[in-house]
């Protein structure tokens, strides 16, 4: 099933929102089924990851999704673990309709903030795309303004938990959320990003480069989540890596077998 829905995806356009809806369709089948195991070739995917942390015997407590688009990964993240609280961020406004519903479908397990995370509480132009999917601060003709706040002063004024884990998915802005956010990156266990092979834009860090600033905070890559190939000419374009802090008990064990 999960190669069919890949191949179905492959041969679209280039619509980024697609990996949102793929996180929705394993949300939904982990929500009716329990598992994901009997979908075959199943060795990367978000469902894998999550449910594979899940068996090893990780559960974040508190798990911050920034840049949550329309809360289709957190709902994922849900699913997998029902007992942790998530807190979405995301500053399109356009967004805040279907993040108010999973909130409220949540029963109090996921806050919302209509902002957007950096390395300092300002005001900034943000370019957003037709398609809302690839907006970003580091990039885009069409801007807009918005509020963006730094994780640690949400901390002090918001009585914000400080995160098990975080996925960030900002489009070259994970450098500023991560240094705007010491005590959080500090605390965490684990952090889920998007990292690209060429510099698209900018402020955009390579994968060569985003490896080599995790490690300086503390953390080595752990699994490949998933790719994205770019249309362009089909080369490898992205990939979600998941970062876990180099000391944790879940990279103790250096057997094979």
């Amino acid at each position: 099933m999960r190669r069919l829905i890949k191949r179905f995806i492959d041969k679209l356009p280039y619509v980024r929102g697609l990996r949102h809806r793929v996180n929705e369709l394993e949300a939904y089948i982990i929500e009716h089924h329990g598992t994901i195991d009997f979908i075959p070739d199943r060795d990367f995917g978000m469902g894998v990851t999550l449910t594979g942390l899940k068996k090893r015997g990780y559960v974040p407590k508190v798990i911050y999704d920034i840049g949550a688009a329309e809360g289709a990964w957190a709902r994922l993240a849900l699913e997998v673990f029902p007992d942790s609280s998530i807190v979405c961020f995301e500053p399109l406004t356009e967004r805040t309709k279907s993040l108010e519903q999973l909130v409220s479908d949540s029963r109090e397990k996921v806050r919302f903030f209509n902002v957007g995370i950096g390395d300092a509480d300002t005001e900034l132009h943000m370019g957003v795309t037709e398609d809302l999917y690839s907006s970003s601060f580091a990039y885009g003709s069409t801007k807009r303004a918005v509020t963006v706040r730094t994780l640690e002063s949400l901390h002090r004024t918001d009585n914000l938990e400080l995160p098990s884990f975080v996925k960030i998915d900002v489009q070259g802005f994970e450098g500023r959320v991560i240094n705007g956010g010491p005590s959080a990156f500090a605390h965490a266990d684990m952090v889920l990003m998007e990292c690209t092979f060429l510099p698209f834009c900018a402020d955009m860090h390579t994968l060569d480069q985003t490896i080599s600033f995790m490690s300086s905070k503390g953390f080595i890559p752990y699994e490949f989540v998933d790719f994205l190939r770019r249309p362009l000419d089909g080369a490898m374009g992205q990939c979600d890596i998941l970062f876990i802090k180099r000391d944790h008990q879940l990279v103790s064990c250096l057997s094979w077998g």
